[in-house]
């Protein structure tokens, strides 16, 4: 773990005085693309060795088999920090002797210099300006740094503690650690932190284990493959990646994680049975776009987890390759930039549950050019009549929009229910609905009421433009439903 880099010190010295005996001096190409090649590999062996303890630690969790936090599992912190060596000693002995800018890691963070906003992160040196609008001793200016680029703008948790300065290959390596620890981690809580209590069901149960497992080897093996392309363009000197062969084995994993979901996780009660849907649809944007499709059906949960895994390891990858571009991402730096029309500080959707997330994963809300009306209609599914339900709604505002924001009139007056009092909320790509039966006595599942869209653009509108999920239910006994469902008819 990167807390143990210190520990290490030692040993680096020993290896770069050992290259120095040696006669090492200034680096030439080839030693720049060797040490390249050595941070780029040993970054991809660490991540994954570290995703699989982690995996395995988090489904005894689940399984009642570890009973302590996976952070003070023996057994687990050894394997990572046995990983963390190997990735330090591969990175320095590959490395002693190229300097910074060539090993792709200079000035990749940019800080305000002076100024009220010294030490903040800057997109430009307008960011560093403070009232007055006159030049003053208030202002700065925003200058590139030789920093670890963390994921996000910092904003994983456990990231922030990867500001790291850099400026040797002992000092890289610890910047691949800190920042995988910190993806992988967000990565393994989304798949575990999602799932309901080990259930007894054994149907339930292998779908819990397989969003955790499954994922976690699908992450693997986008890295892998994404990892030996790069491998292959830095020896080559040429070529773009994914290449074809990356490609097709990344299909390939894919394929296969759609085959072990679709078969343990082949039902919504089955997934909803297994776990909070609305955590794992919420979370998957965090690395980038994923669509608004629901991760209460099989096809939903797939596109979720392996949109998520799949960009987290993109840009995992591009960091051992000293890219930035995951690290200063616009969007997520709690700062309206060009482009964007909101940011609240994360990448994330709403979740249907906790606060309210009113700004979309991509920092953008389309303006809706209010050519017409489209109606839809919400079911819900479930074993029980039903006293109240929690929805969540997602769509795609580049076709539809409810009028308004959050409960106003605009928002009450789209949505309306036979059987039901409604309480909707809308956070502009989706919308909360609460449905309660005013009797108290229950109403049959089946549907629970109709929303009726404005459309933003030409063409049809269809069920592919939603996604529902069922993220509370209660009964006539007041008791919660499990296994609920919900789906969108486009009238």
């Amino acid at each position: 773990m990167h807390q143990n880099s210190i520990l290490r010190q030692m040993r680096f010295a020993a290896l770069a005085a050992a290259a120095l005996a040696f006669g090492a001096t200034a680096a030439g190409a080839q030693d720049i693309t060797k040490c390249r090649q050595a941070i780029v590999k040993n970054g991809q062996k660490y991540a994954s060795s570290i995703t699989k303890a982690q995996q395995k630690c988090e489904e005894g969790r689940l399984k009642g088999k570890i009973l302590t936090a996976c952070s003070a599992d023996l057994k687990t912190t050894d394997k990572i920090n046995k990983a963390a060596t190997k990735l330090s000693d591969g990175v320095v002995k590959a490395c002693t002797g190229v300097a910074l800018v060539d090993m792709g890691f200079a000035a990749k963070v940019t800080r305000c210099v002076g100024g009220n906003g010294a030490g903040d992160r800057c997109v430009d040196t307008e960011d560093c300006k403070f009232a007055p609008v006159a030049i003053g001793p208030e202002d700065g200016i925003c200058t590139p740094t030789d920093e670890c680029p963390t994921f996000l703008n910092g904003r994983l948790p456990g990231d922030d503690t990867c500001e790291i300065a850099l400026s040797t290959p002992a000092s890289v390596a610890d910047c691949l650690e800190c920042a995988a620890n910190a993806k992988v981690g967000s990565l393994i809580n989304t798949f575990y932190a999602s799932l309901n209590a080990f259930s007894a069901d054994k149907t339930v149960q292998k779908c819990q284990i397989d969003i955790g497992k499954r994922t976690a080897k699908f992450f693997d093996a986008i890295e892998k493959s994404l990892a030996k392309c790069e491998d292959a363009v830095l020896k080559a000197g040429a070529g773009t990646c994914p290449d074809l062969k990356a490609t097709d084995k990344i299909a390939k994993s894919l394929t296969k994680l759609t085959g072990a979901l679709t078969k343990t996780c082949a039902s919504g009660a089955t997934i909803s049975n297994a776990a909070a849907a609305g955590k794992i649809f919420g979370a998957a944007p965090a690395f980038g776009a994923c669509g608004v499709a629901g991760a209460q059906t099989t096809p939903g949960l797939v596109n979720s987890l392996s949109c998520l895994a799949q960009n987290a390891a993109e840009c995992d990858v591009a960091l051992s390759l000293g890219s930035n571009a995951c690290s200063t991402a616009l969007c997520g730096n709690a700062q309206i930039d060009a482009g964007e029309t909101c940011d609240d500080g994360n990448t994330t959707q709403d979740s249907g549950s906790g606060p309210a997330d009113i700004c979309p994963s991509d920092c953008s809300v389309n303006t809706c050019a209010n050519l017409g009306t489209q109606s839809v209609t919400i079911s819900i599914q479930a074993p029980a009549n039903l006293i109240s339900s929690l929805v969540l709604v997602s769509y795609d505002d580049a076709k539809v929009a409810i009028p308004g924001i959050n409960s106003d009139p605009a928002v009450l007056a789209a949505v309306s229910s036979l059987d039901f009092a409604t309480t909707p909320r809308d956070n502009e790509t989706s919308l909360r609905i609460i449905f309660e039966d005013p009797s108290v006595v229950g109403v049959a599942p089946g549907v629970a009421g109709t929303v009726t869209f404005s459309t933003c653009a030409v063409g049809p509108i269809t069920a592919a433009d939603f996604g529902c999920m069922v993220i509370d239910a209660g009964n006539p006994a007041f008791e919660n439903i499990t296994g609920a469902t919900c789906t969108v008819t486009v009238l």
